[in-house]
């Protein structure tokens, strides 16, 4: 989804653009959302090595069935994570593409805080608005991003150079 987000910036005012863009999320969605604050560190529930933290929490209307019976299959809550860029980073947001290493950082905030969605937003340029959904992964998509991520930290502990943890191939759904 791309938004036209002409006239949010103020000329020669220094602004906080994740403030500015989570605003624009919110226009762009219609999904509230809640900043956990600055600090706020999450920690896998099962991996004490591995953390994340969320830019913002967003909330998603619950689906119901015909009974008014709440939908399980997901978190009411998701986890935004907000990004901005020079128009220069265009292409990478266009036609619905995004920057790979985005879509992997969101999926670790998804395993970190046990949510099971999540969105890429960003400020491209000062003038676009891109966001991008994402349903957690799970299964063996999570079990080879976890293995991935642990090689690399295993090499970082050893002072070796580590490779990208994951190829894109990895990382896009089927």
């Amino acid at each position: 989804t791309e938004k036209e987000a002409v006239g949010t910036w103020m000329p020669g005012i220094l602004v906080n653009t994740a403030t500015i863009s989570a605003q624009l999320y919110e226009e762009a969605t219609q999904r509230p959302t809640v900043d956990l604050g600055e600090y706020a560190i999450i920690r896998h529930p099962a991996l004490p090595w591995l953390f994340a933290t969320l830019d913002r929490l967003a909330v998603r209307e619950v689906s119901r069935d015909p009974l008014g019976v709440a939908n399980p299959s997901y978190n009411a809550e998701g986890a935004v994570e907000l990004k901005s860029t020079g128009s220069y980073g265009k292409k990478d947001w266009e036609d619905d593409a995004y920057p790979v290493q985005y879509a992997m950082q969101n999926q670790v905030q998804l395993m970190c805080a046990d949510l099971s969605w999540g969105s890429l937003a960003a400020l491209v340029g000062n003038a676009h608005f891109f966001v991008k959904d994402f349903e957690r992964q799970g299964g063996d998509f999570e079990d080879n991003l976890l293995k991935g991520l642990d090689a690399f930290r295993n090499k970082v502990m050893r002072g070796e150079e580590p490779l990208a943890p994951v190829p894109r191939s990895a990382v896009e759904p089927p």
